[in-house]
């Protein structure tokens, strides 16, 4: 689930929005922590003229309001290479303008939530993948199959070996001369109807284990069509729970085609499973949620080699059917992705494509293997997930944590901050490396990769206090079994957390006094982290005030302030409540830094 829709899920009402019977809240308005978290991902301070003068004007409203710092989000462009003069520039220049404003000033870093290269992508393994010799080239040797994937068998509205819940209903097989492929496709209207992604058609597809899996398919929207196209894999969980092991949102923007059929693509590894159910569709975000989308031509294919991961520490071999291994570079060449990152093109090499050409490796001249031969491929290739199939940084390769340390003394040098935020949060994917393997839960890894990146902190950055969001460490929030794609239960990763650790508390809701209860038993400070952009900034005032109540003595003992945080932006930049924020919360006004 991406940041947005987890605010707007959590955020629905505001954070605890009271009851008419229900006692109003204490008040508090004096309050140590009056921030604002300017949100422009750091790099438009020098890519876009326009954003200079708009940060620093609502540096100074931010002031003039009673805030009494600001935190800039950054980014880690100089690990890709690109020129930051200017970036780094302005970025002295603003922490000067804040500091003589007289407020705290503090800068984003470590991108364990999704930076960093390519080669530092927390990695799938792919075990014994089949493969032949044809033409010169190890060509996959197909392991699953999409049945019936053009529709045209049927009987009523349900196409033959897939399950429609919302058949004739919302979902309909299509024979009015729409079809891509034959004489039939499956048509999804008035979707906006039905909540979540009940109006998926969905396959039990027989795969095997360790394998990574491309699912590609046709789509057509109209053009009102509002919503997010989704391919998930899904397996039965612990208990009554199944479990995602896929879930690629194909992108839908201005630039896509209506009324017209283009193509799309997500990709699976299919874990130890032998049987997956596989769903494509739009889904029912809520609000905005519209149109009518057409589905033909699904298929699915073995990409072993697509995003291939070839650091050092993760294994990589091609062996015969007996485990007798050849040698790369005399029998075959080497196995590489060329694309892996740039699929989006050079400006968006974070945003890595699973639609891409499946590399060719060839067989070289003069070695052991023959044409027609079958071998088995042994490798490993990036965990991707979401919106624009993104990626987690390893959580135990020692090369993300150089990256931390070389992005701390760089900010450290450019900006001269007084704090650091860490973005340690929603990690999607860990736990399935050699490394990895070494701890026995994925809660382990968390925490031990937090105390690490911690001392980094601590020493390239001075000394300075460090903060961090919170939601990896509460088991009320993402430190639970079957979260995303981790290997195993993220339960423990918030036990014993530094104690210099000042927590950022986001989502508020009904969770929001257990979150402070949890960093509460190990005395830890927090900061609320509150706004993003919701009309009733009241009513989230109440609701926090009413988790502090709940909390009792050690809220108003560890509770250091708020920060107004905007993320969604409305249509505007995001900061058109700045003043209405700092009345609420404070009263607003000069002099109350």
């Amino acid at each position: 689930m991406t940041r947005w829709l987890t605010i707007t899920l959590l955020l629905t009402l505001a954070g605890h929005a009271l009851a008419a019977d229900d006692p109003l809240p204490t008040q508090r308005k004096d309050w140590k922590v009056r921030w604002l978290l300017l949100k422009y991902w750091g790099n438009e301070l020098g890519e876009k003229p326009e954003t200079w003068p708009a940060v620093q004007r609502h540096v100074r409203r931010a002031a003039e309001a009673g805030y009494n710092g600001i935190v800039f989000m950054t980014r880690e462009k100089w690990f890709r290479g690109e020129d930051t003069a200017l970036w780094q520039q302005r970025l002295g220049e603003l922490g000067k303008l804040v500091k003589s404003l007289g407020m705290q000033w503090l800068v984003t870093c470590v991108p364990a939530k999704g930076g960093g290269t390519a080669e530092m992508a927390e990695s799938f393994p792919v075990k014994d993948a089949p493969l032949v010799v044809k033409d010169g080239v190890l060509v996959p040797v197909p392991t699953a199959e999409i049945r019936n994937g053009s529709f045209e068998e049927f009987e009523g509205n349900v196409p033959t070996g897939w399950s429609l819940p919302e058949a004739g209903k919302h979902a309909f097989i299509d024979q009015t001369g729409q079809a891509y492929d034959g004489k039939t496709c499956i048509r999804v209207e008035n979707f906006e109807e039905v909540r979540g992604r009940l109006a998926m058609p969905v396959q039990r597809v027989a795969v095997k284990p360790f394998h990574q899996y491309r699912v590609s398919f046709r789509l057509k929207i109209s053009a009102d069509f509002e919503s997010t196209i989704i391919v998930m894999a899904r397996v039965p969980g612990e208990g009554d729970e199944d479990r995602d092991i896929c879930t690629q949102h194909t992108p839908i923007g201005r630039k896509t085609p209506r009324n017209e059929w283009f193509s799309r693509a997500a990709t699976f590894n299919s874990w130890d499973n032998e049987k997956v159910s596989l769903l494509v569709g739009p889904i029912n975000w809520g609000k905005g949620t519209k149109g009518t989308f057409w589905l033909d031509d699904v298929r699915i294919a073995d990409v072993p080699f697509l995003n291939v991961n070839r650091r050092p520490e993760l294994p990589n071999k091609v062996t015969d059917l007996a485990g007798r291994p050849y040698a790369e570079g005399r029998d075959y060449a080497r196995i590489t992705d060329p694309q892996c990152g740039w699929a989006w093109g050079p400006k968006s090499p974070n945003r890595y494509g699973v639609r891409q050409g499946h590399p060719e490796i060839a067989v070289l001249p003069g070695g052991a293997l023959r044409e027609g031969q079958k071998v088995l491929y042994t490798g490993y290739h990036m965990g991707l997930y979401g919106k624009y199939y993104g990626k987690t940084p390893s959580l135990t390769y020692d090369g993300v944590f150089k990256m931390y340390a070389d992005e701390v003394r760089t900010l450290r040098r450019a900006a001269d901050p007084d704090g650091y935020l860490i973005w340690f949060d929603e990690m999607r994917v860990g736990g399935w490396e050699p490394k990895s393997l070494e701890f026995e839960t994925c809660g382990q890894m968390i925490n031990a990769a937090l105390q690490r990146t911690y001392q980094i902190v601590m020493r390239e950055g001075g000394g300075k206090p460090i903060h961090s969001w919170h939601d990896m460490f509460t088991p009320t929030h993402n430190a639970h079994a079957n979260y995303y794609l981790m290997r195993n239960t993220c339960e423990g990763a918030g036990k014993n957390l530094p104690k210099g650790l000042n927590i950022w508390i986001w989502g508020g809701g009904s969770k929001g006094a257990e979150h402070m209860k949890f960093f509460a038993k190990q005395g830890l400070r927090q900061i609320f982290c509150t706004y993003y952009d919701t009309s009733r900034i009241d009513k989230q005032y109440q609701g926090w005030m009413k988790a502090m109540d709940e909390v009792g003595t050690d809220a108003d003992r560890l509770v250091d302030g708020v920060v107004y945080s905007s993320w969604s932006k409305k249509g505007g930049d995001g900061f058109e409540d700045i003043e209405k924020f700092a009345e609420v919360w404070w009263g607003g006004g000069k002099g109350k830094r």
